[in-house]
């Protein structure tokens, strides 16, 4: 033991001594025989077969999925005026659901205190096409940011900023943000 605990050292494999099954093949030794005391899975490997569902991996049978809804993604709000950031918003939306969630980052349209604020999304309602987001980026726990919007095209929406606290307000526009592979 105190040998392959040297050599061990030495080769840097120490690992392999702690945790054989974690052990990397020495320079005689194929990649295949590491798996000598595993027969299921040298079975597998001979006959060419990836594991499967059954093997634990891939979707679980009884999982039901739900499509995502027309406001998922990532999303640019902009001022009109300059096309100045707003904010950015990240929604998770389910089909056919009239509201939303998401998370936010602020842009540089509110000045350079609010710029990079992030968090959660307060709310995201779908009423028709009537689009309302509410989130707060400031540190008063009772101000409110809102964008009252409506649809000019699947990716973009057009309407107004108003603050709870703050005698902003302004034209917007809410773009989808596609990006390249």
């Amino acid at each position: 033991m105190v040998k392959q605990l040297l050599f061990g050292l030495i080769s840097g494999s120490v690992l392999s001594l702690a945790l054989p099954g974690l052990a990397v093949p020495s320079l005689g030794e194929s990649a295949l025989s590491s798996n000598r005391d595993r027969p299921g899975v040298n079975a597998i490997l001979a006959q060419g077969v990836e594991p499967g569902p059954g093997d634990g991996h891939g979707p679980d049978e009884d999982e039901v999925l739900i499509e995502a809804g027309p406001l998922q993604g990532s999303w640019r709000a902009a001022q009109v005026e300059q096309d100045r950031p707003l904010a950015y918003f990240t929604i998770f939306h389910d089909e056919g659901a009239s509201e939303a969630d998401g998370s936010f980052l602020m842009g540089l349209a509110m000045g350079d205190g609010l710029d990079g604020e992030s968090g959660q999304i307060q709310s995201v309602r779908l009423e028709g096409d009537r689009l309302e987001i509410t989130w707060n980026p400031t540190s008063d726990s009772q101000e409110r940011y809102y964008l009252t919007l409506e649809p000019e095209h699947e990716d973009l929406y057009r309407g107004t900023f108003e603050a709870e606290r703050n005698p902003a307000s302004f034209e917007v526009t809410l773009e989808r943000q596609v990006f390249d592979d």
